[in-house]
């Protein structure tokens, strides 16, 4: 039996990349909801390990983070070589089954772009 699945919307800064010759940090703040933390972490480290391999060159940072207060709550600090880079990021088959999924995993959501001074 298929389960439908309602898609996490995105949070709004995370569509605008900024426009820079230099590398571009996106700081993502994720809570999951109650009863989906071990989940979560599943996808988040899949999509972590796909992002420190080989198959994206252009992602030259990608951390998880688990708050020490509770196992719901995850930063996760990426920076990327540029704007092409990143989409190659969320074209990703692992980024695309997380954010798939999110909805139903993913309480909060929240982003931020950074540019490297």
């Amino acid at each position: 039996m298929s389960h439908p699945t309602t898609p996490l919307p995105y949070d709004a800064d995370i569509k605008a990349v900024p426009k820079t010759s230099g590398p571009i940090n996106l700081l993502v703040h994720i809570t999951a909801k109650p009863g989906k933390e071990a989940e979560v972490k599943k996808y988040l480290q899949g999509v972590r390990d796909y992002a420190n391999s080989d198959k994206e060159p252009g992602t030259l940072v990608y951390n998880i983070s688990q708050s020490n207060a509770g196992p719901e709550t995850y930063i996760v600090y990426e920076i990327y070589k540029d704007e092409a880079a990143f989409h190659h990021h969320t074209d990703g088959a692992t980024f695309k089954e997380l954010f798939s999924k999110a909805g139903e995993l993913v309480e909060v959501f929240h982003s931020r772009w950074y540019t490297e001074f």
